[in-house]
Formats: C-alpha cells, structure tokens, sequence
C-alpha cells in the first residue's frame, strides 16, 4: 500500500511539473512549486505512517528534545557551508538541455566565482547545452570553463582500479578515449589550486595563471631570444603568450574562457 502511495505521488510530480513548467510556462519557478507540492504530498504519507506505527507500539509523538539539540547542532557545520560557499569547482557538469536543472535564473543567482571544467566531446552530458551555456548564464559570478578538446565525460576520476579494468563499460567510467590521465588529471590540478588559491588563501598573485593571454593553449608563442629551453615553464610575462606554469611546446589541446560578473549595482 506504502508503495502504491509513493509511486502515486511520484507520477503526480512529474505530472503537476509539466504541467507548471511546459503548459503554464513558469520555468524554474514552476519546477520549485512542483519540488515543494511534492515534497509535501511524501512528507504527509511519511507521517501518517509514523503516526500509525507510533500508535501500534505505544510510543509518544513528543520529540525528544535532547535529541533535537544534537541534531540541530550536528547539522550547524553544514548550514554555515551552504550559506558561506566561497568558490565553485564543476567537473563536467550535468542539468543542461531539454530539462534544465538550474536554468539561467537559477545560474545567474550565484554568486560565488565557478571554474566549470569539461570535454567538448561528453556523451553523458551534453556540451553545448551543459558547461558552455552554463558558462553564459552564470551572470552574477565571475567564472571560467576550461574545455579538454576530444575530451569525454570521465574527467574528475581516478585512474580505473584493477577490479574496473576488464570491460570497456567499466573502463570508460574512469578513462578517457583521447586524453592520458596522468596529464588530464595533472592539468585540473594546475587551475584548481590556482583557483582556490585565488578565492579562499586571498593570493591575488594566482590570477596570473587563470586569466590567460590566449584562450587556445595551442595558439600561444614564446619568441625568447633563440629558442626557449626545451622543457622550460612558461612564465607568462615579456611577451611570452604560452600559458603560464605549463612547459615549452606542452600547452596544447584545451581552451580557457573567462566570463566578469555583471554589476549588481
């Protein structure tokens, strides 16, 4: 009977957001009021069976406030992380499309800066539609998109274990088909920590190597007196255009695009 409840209120949410978000024409407003009749509706059947089993076991419906307090305090940390987010990092990031997640309003509240990173070439989730809009729409927030061209969808894993290395089903969970992972996973790093840097430690001097002289790392030069030092990393000054930290004739196969926040004046 539970079940039949549950399957109920879950066809009615699909149906009730369709027809707020697609007939009605609210968008994201209308997807938050379905969310919120939704939610409701389970909360009501959850209670009414914590209710009758209450009942049948002669248990009190009187909170235990001592439990209440640990609660509260237990979940404070997470309150203050919500409310005090500093700086977004989103690796190939899903929610664009025919059924948006965050749509641009929801995108354009944001106000933390984000460094969005993703493969032009994701077949789980879609690029155009998922981080290069994403990157248009988040109005409120400075914000990057760094795009591994070729790139898939598996680009915040690990190298695969031993146990995911025997099918490709379970291989492509972890590898990429074009790019090797020690680089893939050693060029995130190289902008994450510059990016955290930047926004948490305050260390404006990390700027230097997220706000870069070209937006194809294949089209910057190094015209050094002679040529450069086979190995040598870029320092991103004196006419040098390739990007900063990375090594002579290295930087290839990615782009950096950069977005300012609007004014909320």
């Amino acid at each position: 009977m539970i079940d039949i409840l549950y399957l109920a209120i879950l066809v009615g949410f699909f149906a009730v957001s369709a027809a707020l978000v697609y007939g009605l024409e609210l968008g994201i407003a209308g997807s938050a009021i379905g969310t919120v009749l939704a939610q409701s509706a389970a909360a009501a059947a959850y209670l009414r069976v914590v209710v009758r089993g209450a009942r049948q076991r002669n248990v009190t419906l009187i909170p235990d406030w001592a439990g209440v307090r640990h609660s509260f305090a237990a979940s404070a940390p997470l309150v203050v992380r919500n409310i005090a987010v500093r700086a977004v990092v989103a690796i190939a990031p899903a929610g664009g499309g025919a059924l948006p997640n965050w749509g641009a309003d929801g995108l354009a509240a944001i106000h933390a800066p984000i460094f969005f990173i993703a493969g032009d070439h994701d077949l789980t989730v879609d690029y155009a539609s998922g981080a290069r809009t994403f990157l248009e729409q988040a109005t409120g927030s400075d914000r990057w998109l760094l795009t591994f061209l070729q790139g898939g969808h598996a680009l915040g894993f690990g190298p695969a274990p031993e146990s995911m290395s025997h099918s490709i089903w379970d291989y492509e969970w972890f590898e990429d088909a074009v790019w090797r992972k020690e680089r893939l996973v050693g060029v995130e790093l190289h902008f994450i920590t510059a990016f955290l840097d930047r926004y948490l430690r305050g260390d404006e001097s990390r700027a230097a190597y997220l706000d870069v002289p070209v937006e194809d790392s294949g089209q910057g030069s190094w015209p050094a007196p002679g040529p450069a030092t086979y190995g040598d990393y870029s320092p991103g000054t004196g006419g040098v255009t390739v990007w900063k930290g990375f090594p002579n004739r290295r930087a290839a196969g990615l782009t950096l695009l950069k977005r300012t926040a609007a004014s909320h004046d």
